[in-house]
Formats: C-alpha cells, structure tokens, sequence
C-alpha cells in the first residue's frame, strides 16, 4: 500500500481534490487529511459524554476541527460500485493519465470491497451482481491486475458460475461495447435522431428524470458515431476471460435483452421489446442526413451541460461519457482538456481506497445540515467563526443565474437554488434548495452573520413554487423540467 500520509486534499470553493504529493512532509498533514485517511485512531477522541449536553458540545467540537478552509465539511460520497469503472474506461479510450497512485489505490478499492464469493455488487452493501462483476472486472485489469491474481481469479469464478459478461444488463453492454469487448449488433439500438422528435410527444427523451436523460443523450451520441476502442493484446485476452461461450462463436443478436437472473428484477415487456424492434429497423434504413442533423443537436446539448456545470456535469456516469463524447468529436481539444481536469473532482481517497463519488460531493448539502444541529443544540455563540465560514459557504454556493435558452435544452430555471454539492455544479433541487432557505433565516436572527440579500431569498422561494406539482402540496423532488 502507497503512504497514505503523502496524501493532500486540495479545497477550493467547495471542489475537492486528492493530491499524491511525493516530496511532502508526512508531518504536515492536517488534522482533516488524516482524518478522513484513518490514519490516526486517536484523533478526535474525547472522554465518554455523561450528558446529551456534553455530547452534543462534543460533536459540535469535531465538527469544529474537521471543517475546510471555505466553510463546508469533505466526506465520503462513495458507495455505488459501477461508478468508477466508467472513470477508468474513460481514460483507457482517450488516454489521459490517472497517475500510478491513483491506480494503485482504486485497485486496493477494489480489493476492499470484492466479496467472499469473487464477485461485485450494485452497491458496496449489495449482494455480487454479474453487472458489478463485469465492470470491475474489465476495470481491475485495465489498472494492471493479473489474470492469476486471486483478485482476478475469484471474480472469473463467480462469472463462470453466473454465465459469463453476456447477461451484463444493459449499460455494460454499452461500456462494453466502447471498449470492443462487445459487439454493437449486440446492443438495442439508441438512435439520436430520438432528440428530433416534437416536444409534445410523450416518449420525448427530453421528458426523462435528468440522470436518464443526460446519460442516454451521450449513449445515443456514442451508439450513432459508432467508435469501439482498437483492439490490442489486452482487449483480445479480456475477451476471452469473460465469457463462457468463444467470444467470435456468440450470436450477439440473441441477447440484446439477456441479463443475468441475479441481476434481472423484472422482465422486459412486450411493449418495450415491441418498441426496440422499431428502433432496430429505423437503425438499419435510417437517413444519413437526418442523422447528421440529430448527432448536432446532441451535440448542442452535450455543450449546454458541460459549459453549465463547469465541465462537472450532473453526476458521475454521464461525467465519462461526455468526456468520450467531447474527445471523440475533438481530439485532444482545450474543452477535452477541461473534461479531464473535472474527472478529479469524483475521485475520493477514504480509508478503504480510491473510488467515484455519486456526486462531485455532498458539500452543500451536509453544510446546512451540520449549522442547524450546531444552532439547535444552543451552541452558536460558542461556535461564532465556524459558523461563519459555514455560512460563507452557503452563500458562494447559491446558483446565481439560469442556463441560458433553458427552455430549449431542457433545463428548469436555476437562478436562486442551491445545488447538493457546489456552485460550479449548478444543477438545481428542491430539498437543498429548502434546506438553504431554511438554513439562512435561521441565521438571521445572529447578529454576527452577514445576512443573503431579501432578493436573493427571492430568487430561491420562486425556484421552490416554480416546482410544485400542480396537484397539490408535494414537491418535485429531484430535477423537475416543466415547460
């Protein structure tokens, strides 16, 4: 294992990122990086609470010394399990570098999470699936791992056992397929031409929750440019080491529905069979231009979101596909060199390894949370300066204007939300936006605290009505687009 005391979390208006410094002073590192590494059990420790008081005071003292420079509090967001191979295949397709640290600590993340049985879930708490399986799999020998590594061997085991990489559900056939370890006949077709239709017709892709939505505009994106990585030795011997049957004797056409029964949790109806055999004959005599026309919308789109979150993008599985997206259309081109740069921004060191954050973070989010408990445990005139910069916080993270034409590319109005994470990321929702509010009327009653314009209040009570369900009192919770 790497010396995790060489390790520096790097913080900046809330973007957090983990730095192998090889020249650094393992004595330098502060009280929040060790921390987080676990690398001191003694850190933080106080006598056992004989009062909710005295407990109460006690937490509010950790969360004093654990606080970042800028105000909001860095933890782990990690967990999902299919998460970072998309990361890693990103890197392997374009070829931008993750460095020899981070590879050695996403596989010791690997390592730590594999189970008894060889295999991966959905989830670290979820049992192994042949999806998580896959993934990490493909994803542990692109990092280097041997085929006869017990890593490498007990997961080939559990995939022999469960039918091979050919009943992986269907986003790992996409990555697969990227990656030329699955054929594109293999895949129901996701044509682009989807994002022409009119915007009234129900099945609009448009009309999708956001995360579907702006994951299956890259995918549809890739599935029409058609580029599967070259292959070369390693491809060719992953190839072989993940299915059952010889990889050039499969009947790819047979399976684009196949998914392994531990991972299938309803079978695909009739309808939707019915409406993929339509997508599949519109793949076959589609019009060259019509296609033209449709990979220029895409196009667009892609550009809104990475130019609106920053280059973050909303979350971290269509963070490596667009960054696909914008090398394949580009090459090595500054916007790609900026998707690079945001790739860091979901990679978190925790105690068990290297892994992708759902998010860029939860800095916002845990932010309001941490100042409420502080001040309903009657602690705020104790806690003035961590307060503050708390607060601080909370008001450069206020999304402070909507994207542009939003209407047209699908984006609700965002001026006066607040995001889960940061500022640079932008997305809107309705809970943190709440808890935003909620948070910075609490603090008007300190006179020590500079309060958030009346207008920028504002701003924020008009993103919460704009998304109230028109039937009543609940509210959409996550990304709503109303028209």
């Amino acid at each position: 294992m790497a010396d995790l005391t060489r390790w520096r979390l790097f913080i900046d208006r809330g973007r957090q990122i983990w730095k192998f410094m090889s020249d650094a002073d393992p004595s330098s590192q502060s009280t929040v990086e060790k921390y987080l590494l676990g690398l001191d059990s003694e850190l933080l420790t106080f006598p056992r609470a004989t009062t909710p008081r005295e407990a109460a005071r006690q937490g509010a003292e950790v969360l004093r010394q654990l606080q970042s420079e800028d105000g909001h509090w860095a933890n782990d967001y990690g967990g999902p399990m299919f998460l970072t191979p998309g990361i890693v295949f990103a890197s392997y397709i374009t070829g931008f570098d993750l460095g020899d640290e981070r590879r050695l600590q996403l596989v010791r993340y690997l390592g730590n999470q594999q189970h008894a049985d060889g295999g991966w879930g959905l989830h670290i708490d979820g049992e192994s699936t042949v999806f998580g399986t896959v993934l990490n799999y493909v994803m542990a020998r692109l990092l280097g791992v041997e085929t006869d590594s017990k890593m490498a061997s007990g997961a080939r085991q559990f995939l022999r056992k469960h039918g091979g990489a050919i009943g992986v559900p269907s986003w790992g056939k996409f990555w697969l397929f990227l990656l030329n370890l699955y054929p594109r006949d293999g895949l129901n077709a996701l044509p682009p031409e989807l994002w022409l239709l009119p915007r009234w017709c129900p099945f609009h892709p448009g009309k999708m929750w956001n995360h579907a939505r702006m994951i299956y505009l890259p995918m549809g994106y890739l599935f029409a440019m058609n580029r599967p990585m070259p292959l070369n030795d390693l491809l060719r011997s992953i190839r072989q080491e993940i299915y059952v049957e010889d990889y050039d004797k499969i009947d790819w056409s047979q399976h684009r529905f196949t998914c392994a029964a531990i991972d299938s949790k309803t079978k695909p109806t009739m309808v939707l069979k019915l409406a993929f055999g339509a997508l599949r004959i519109y793949e076959r005599f589609h019009s060259s231009w019509i296609r033209s026309y449709a990979l220029d919308e895409c196009r667009q789109m892609l550009t809104v979101e990475d130019d609106s979150t920053n280059f973050v993008c909303v979350a971290s599985v269509n963070k490596p596909l667009n960054t696909i997206c914008e090398f394949f259309t580009h090459g090595n081109s500054e916007r790609f060199k900026k998707h690079v740069d945001r790739i860091f921004d979901y990679l978190w060191l925790g105690r068990d390894g290297m892994k992708t954050q759902g998010y860029n973070g939860s800095q916002f989010w845990d932010t309001c949370f941490h100042m409420q408990a502080i001040v309903h445990a009657g602690l705020a005139e104790d806690y003035k300066e961590t307060l503050q910069r708390a607060h601080h916080y909370l008001d450069i993270s206020q999304v402070r204007e909507d994207v542009p034409n939003c209407t047209r590319y699908w984006r609700h109005i965002s001026k006066g939300a607040f995001p889960f994470s940061t500022r640079d990321h932008g997305w809107p929702v309705t809970d943190n936006t709440a808890e935003g509010l909620r948070t910075t009327l609490m603090f008007r009653q300190f006179g020590w605290i500079k309060p958030l314009e009346d207008q920028r209040l504002f701003d924020t009570v008009n993103v919460i009505l704009s998304l109230q369900n028109p039937y009543g009192h609940p509210f959409s919770v996550s990304f709503s687009f109303r028209e």
